[in-house]
């Protein structure tokens, strides 16, 4: 056979290799751009992303325990 794709691979290795490489980058584009939505959409990492990052996670800690303190005080 003479138009079969591997003598295709043998003479012309870039007719595989530029589709292959987009097909690459646009699965990297596409799971990158998913785990920025999830980082912004997560719930659990609310309190690590931010201005204060861990710190900023220590004083909601903190300040919740108080709020908890309180409420045991008054019930």
């Amino acid at each position: 056979m003479t138009g079969s794709a591997r003598s295709y691979m043998f003479r012309a290795p870039w007719m595989a290799l530029w589709p292959g490489l987009a097909i690459s980058i646009v699965a990297y584009s596409i799971n990158m751009f998913g785990d920025a939505v999830r980082d912004l959409l997560d719930p659990k990492l609310r309190g690590s992303v931010g201005g204060l990052g861990a710190h900023g996670a220590k004083l909601a800690k903190k300040a919740k325990a108080r709020h908890i303190g309180k409420s045991k005080k008054f019930s």
